[in-house]
């Protein structure tokens, strides 16, 4: 997801394209026995949401399109995230109020610095953190 992230704030669509088909890989290869019940129920909805967007961002080399998909799968990553605090280090929920047609979009760093990945260098700091999730 990071590095899909990265990409797209580096206005890279083909980099997006090879990170988002490695994020369904890896997704691909979570080992989903060893979790509890309600794990799994949580889970499934919020991978195949991931792997959904991931594989429309994979499947285009428009960075707008790449961007548009990326919202989506923003917001399942930081439900996951949230759901299952797993992190060992601190993450950062950062938010564009521009972004998604002036409704505003968030997505994770591992930075505070902003680097945004909905408008790349034309508005790379525009944003501000919203929450740590530790």
């Amino acid at each position: 997801y990071l590095a899909v992230k990265d990409a797209l704030a580096k206005d890279n669509p083909s980099d997006a394209v090879t990170q988002a088909k490695a994020l369904r890989s890896a997704l691909g290869k979570v080992t989903r026995d060893k979790l509890q019940t309600h794990q799994r129920a949580a889970y499934a909805p919020l991978a195949a949401k991931i792997d959904q967007n991931a594989a429309s961002i994979s499947g285009v080399n428009a960075l707008k399109d790449q961007r548009t998909a990326f919202i989506p799968l923003s917001e399942a990553t930081i439900a996951l995230v949230k759901t299952f605090n797993i992190l060992e280090t601190p993450i950062y929920q950062q938010f564009c109020p521009m972004a998604n047609q002036g409704k505003g979009a968030d997505w994770l760093s591992t930075e505070k610095a902003i680097k945004n990945p909905y408008y790349g260098k034309s508005m790379l700091t525009c944003g501000n953190v919203k929450a740590t999730i530790n």
